[in-house]
């Protein structure tokens, strides 16, 4: 995904400015504290009013991200597939070699594309 962000974040009391990262699989803050929070452990994305609410198993962690927390929580909820990642678009051929990845291979069979070789 590769956001990144300037932010105030907050955790448990604890405040501290820092950079957030919004990776493929996770999102990232480093300041004071530092956070990694898999998008597989989030239990709800909140946004309201420029702050962007994380609740994961390990609590909750509010980030100021202003404008951008919208944009944020749509990604984390509705992250791109690896076709839409590579460029594949819908009823795109394409060749697939050697790969085993059976996921990759399913969704390339499923309509995605015109035609899997």
């Amino acid at each position: 995904m590769g956001l990144q962000a300037d932010c105030t974040a907050t955790r448990d009391g604890r405040e501290s400015k820092g950079r957030a990262y919004l990776e493929t699989d996770a999102l990232i803050f480093r300041g004071v504290f530092r956070l990694a929070i898999p998008y597989t452990g989030m239990t709800a994305v909140r946004v309201r009013h420029g702050r962007l609410t994380i609740h994961f198993s390990g609590g909750a962690a509010t980030f100021v991200l202003g404008v951008r927390a919208q944009k944020w929580a749509k990604r984390i909820l509705h992250p791109k597939s690896l076709l839409d990642k590579l460029g594949v678009k819908p009823g795109a051929k394409v060749a697939v070699v050697d790969i085993k990845d059976a996921d990759f291979l399913l969704n390339c069979a499923r309509g995605r594309t015109s035609g899997a070789a």
